[in-house]
């Protein structure tokens, strides 16, 4: 009875600290401990098992993949099992095999659990030899504090910070991670747990010992802030004696919307603004903010352009290294709302994970107005009624393509919340209002898919690339850049003539906008014709064929 209440309680402890399941048979393959959840029934350890042939043969064995197991193919369970990865070693007793215990990985602990493959051995052997003595100490706390360094190697490749308290609130074990978060250079080994983590939920929890995961709290210590998210479970320790473990993880490492790794551009800010004057006033103004850290509105007819901008404004600012969200206001506004301000005593909304970050909130203009007021009340308070206590420092980017000044005219915008993000306002010029402009982000697009396509000899006639310049661009950078591609993928013997456009796929703008293109060879012929040149000379002039130029004529009704 001793050896199956320590086997409980090392695999129940050692199953939450590790995320994995713990298997302890005997020799006579009956389960003395089990933390696996079995997709039905309990299902028979035979021999032929991986368990089985441990105590069989006496000797360890690590299952990578047990899709590469005769042992786990054989198993009735094989399709619906969860396990993935198994590592286990037989429990010995003076040369006698008395039984076996055993690692079980789900698939999402599969890539760390095999990175660590030596340690987890050397740990579960030591695990082994303290059950082989009928654990001469039963209480979890003692066989945890026997077994520091194996499970400290262990954990170290887990990146979490991990406390054990015993039933009185104080830690008893932690390891070298939360050492180095909480320790402030002193031991912090029989300290209350609150002491160390001063959080109202912590406290709340050593009353009511009720499990939680993922509460969420700022920790800052020498000028340095970190965002944390904690869970807590209780665990039993000895008889009726109750203990628990924290695990703390920074947001950054708990959330995959949260790993922003990005390869900065070399060309900066110059992918989104062009080279006219308008662009050059708008390109200083965003490299100003980017210094300063202050928010900003963005202002500009293409969503994917101000999208992008924002992005490259937190990209470029000394607080990169920060989080990053973003919310885009159209869609289900309970949705947005949900995500702007998280639910109280659930998750936390992207206002909060955002604290001395970065946050930009898309079309602005699509937020109704109950949640103007509730954005516009964060932003004079900087607290959020779910905790009032904590002042939360974020960097707010707006982006919107309305004019927010008439819709706060018309009643559809709030005024005081106008005036709080548009204290730096900047208007992204549109490519369409300068041919400057358009002839920069054309020349950019076919030098770099030129070289994509490896045509570095491919050239554009001057006549297609202003005829490309004077076309009515209706869409944003994105749609120049396919025309440019399309262009250099279709070209002939090298060369971009005016006869190269008329291939063109702009079939879905409106009839009026493809009309540009036809309009300015029609002017271009009748300037010729003005000029006396020959149809010859105005076939070479355009760069095509005398049978293209007939047709044209005859298209543009000229004479």
């Amino acid at each position: 009875m001793a050896i199956k209440e320590s086997a409980d309680q090392i695999a129940t402890t050692i199953s939450k600290i590790m995320e994995v399941d713990v298997v302890v048979v005997d020799n006579r393959l009956n389960r003395i401990a089990d933390t696996f959840k079995y997709p039905e029934k309990q299902i028979e350890i035979r021999t032929s098992s991986i368990v089985g042939s441990i105590i069989v043969t006496g000797r360890p064995l690590v299952i990578e993949d047990k899709r590469y197991s005769d042992a786990c193919q054989s198993c009735p369970d094989f399709r619906s099992c969860d396990m993935e990865s198994i590592i286990g070693v037989p429990i010995l007793h003076k040369d006698n095999v008395m039984g076996a215990v055993a690692l079980i990985a789900p698939p999402h602990r599969m890539h760390d659990f095999m990175k660590s493959t030596n340690h987890i051995m050397e740990f579960l052997k030591k695990m082994a030899q303290l059950l082989s003595s009928e654990l001469q100490a039963t209480e979890s706390d003692q066989l945890l504090n026997k077994m520091h360094d194996e499970r400290e190697a262990m954990l170290s490749s887990i990146h979490e910070a991990i406390a054990l308290i015993n039933e009185d609130g104080y830690i008893s074990y932690c390891n070298s991670l939360f050492f180095s978060y909480f320790s402030d250079k002193e031991p912090i080994l029989n300290k209350p747990i609150n002491e160390i983590l001063r959080q109202g939920f912590v406290d709340e929890f050593l009353k009511t010992k009720e499990s939680f995961i993922d509460k969420l709290f700022y920790y800052e210590r020498e000028s340095k802030g970190f965002d944390f998210l904690c869970s807590a479970h209780k665990i039993g320790i000895a008889g009726n004696r109750q203990g628990a473990i924290f695990v703390l993880r920074e947001i950054n490492q708990a959330k995959p919307y949260m790993n922003w790794t990005q390869t900065l551009e070399d060309d900066y800010l110059d992918s989104l603004f062009g080279v006219s004057a308008p662009m050059i006033k708008a390109k200083h103004k965003v490299q100003s903010i980017i210094g300063s850290g202050e928010s900003a509105l963005l202002v500009g007819t293409s969503k994917g352009r101000l999208r992008s901008l924002a992005h490259k404004i937190y990209l470029y600012s000394a607080s990169n290294k920060r989080n990053y969200f973003d919310i885009d206001c159209n869609g289900d506004k309970n949705l947005v709302e949900l995500e702007m301000l998280g639910k109280e005593n659930f998750e936390p909304g992207k206002i909060r994970f955002a604290h001395k970050g970065t946050l930009c909130i898309h079309s602005i203009d699509q937020l109704p107005l109950y949640l103007q007021r509730k954005l516009d009340k964060f932003l004079v308070s900087r607290v959020l009624d779910g905790n009032r206590d904590f002042v939360i420092d974020v960097r707010i980017i707006a982006t919107t393509t309305r004019n927010l000044k008439r819709l706060v005219e018309k009643g559809f915008f709030l005024e005081s919340l106008y005036e709080h993000i548009s204290s730096t306002s900047i208007i992204l010029p549109d490519i369409t209002d300068n041919q400057e402009d358009i002839r920069f982000f054309l020349n950019r697009s076919f030098t770099f898919y030129k070289e994509k396509h490896n045509c570095q000899n491919l050239q554009i006639d001057e006549d297609a690339l202003m005829s490309l310049c004077k076309y009515t661009w209706t869409e944003d950078i994105s749609q120049l850049e396919k025309i440019a591609e399309y262009l250099i993928i279709h070209a002939e013997n090298d060369q971009i003539t005016m006869e190269s456009l008329n291939s063109l796929p702009m079939r879905s703008q409106k009839a009026e906008s493809f009309k540009s293109i036809d309009k300015h060879n029609k002017e271009r012929i009748e300037e010729l014709i003005k000029r006396g040149k020959s149809r010859e000379e105005i076939a070479q002039i355009l760069g095509i064929s005398r049978a293209t130029l007939f047709r044209w004529l005859k298209k543009y009704n000229i004479n």
